[in-house]
């Protein structure tokens, strides 16, 4: 087994007027061609305002556009918060997102809370 850190930090925010004859701009496609290349994904993310960051929406919703290459790729939601629940929030947030692009059927999506941290 391998794990690999993917940078999200080069991608613009989505924004379809940057998708030309049907093709995202470089940064895009390079996450997205990781995306394929994957097989499972661990997403962390502290909570902010009740859900996950703009960023890891952004890359999310990168991955998203047609066509999902998200779909029935197995996945983890990793949180920490400095109160309690609120971690439990970003997740509940998180896990509806990533039912929404397909990417495990609920009940296969595994959520993990990181408490004290």
């Amino acid at each position: 087994m391998s794990i690999n850190y993917i940078d999200i930090s080069p991608l613009p925010m989505l924004n379809t007027d940057l998708e030309i004859d049907g093709k995202y701009p470089q940064s895009g496609t390079t996450f997205r061609d990781q995306i394929l290349q994957s097989d499972c994904f661990l997403f962390a993310s502290p909570e902010y305002n009740y859900s996950v960051t703009a960023p890891l929406k952004n890359a999310i919703d990168w991955v998203s556009r047609p066509p999902n290459v998200w779909t029935d790729k197995a996945a983890a939601i990793v949180s920490a918060a400095a109160v309690s629940v609120a971690d439990g929030r970003s997740m509940c947030s998180g896990r509806v997102v990533l039912k929404s692009i397909f990417l495990m059927r609920l009940s296969r999506l595994r959520s993990l809370m990181m408490k004290g941290i």
